[in-house]
């Protein structure tokens, strides 16, 4: 019902697409996400969540690389970014499969089930020059 409602990126500045099985069409894996969008400075960040029982599967990294497709090439962005706490491997590995750099981290950034945790701040930029 929320993605039924949800408008548009524009009218939002976000934008959630639920990941759905392509030979289950009624079996929804997760979601992905562009939010804080702001289209002066051509950026937003980017997020994803995959079920447990479907991770490690290659889903969340097909779910981000058409994400990054409609961003850098409909919504025409400059960069991606996202903020992965530094205990979270598995995202932190994925980002950096997907050529997403590591450029800041901010120390007690998250706060998870009453303690603190740094995370890193990760970048993509869109190629220069590609059009496609």
């Amino acid at each position: 019902e929320y993605i039924k409602t949800a408008g548009d990126i524009y009218a939002l500045r976000q934008l959630r697409l639920m990941v759905v099985l392509n030979d289950e069409p009624n079996t929804t894996i997760g979601c992905v996400d562009l939010f804080d969008y702001e289209p002066r400075y051509e950026r937003a960040e980017v997020a994803v969540l995959i079920d447990k029982d479907y991770r490690q599967k290659g889903y969340a990294k097909e779910a981000l690389l058409l994400l990054e497709h409609y961003a850098f090439h409909f919504l025409n962005l400059h960069q991606l970014y996202a903020y992965i706490g530094e205990s979270n491997w598995a995202s932190l590995a994925l980002f950096s499969s997907l050529e997403y750099s590591k450029s800041a981290f901010l120390k007690d950034w998250f706060r998870v089930d009453e303690e603190w945790e740094s995370c890193w701040l990760v970048q993509k930029f869109k190629e220069k020059g590609n059009s496609n």
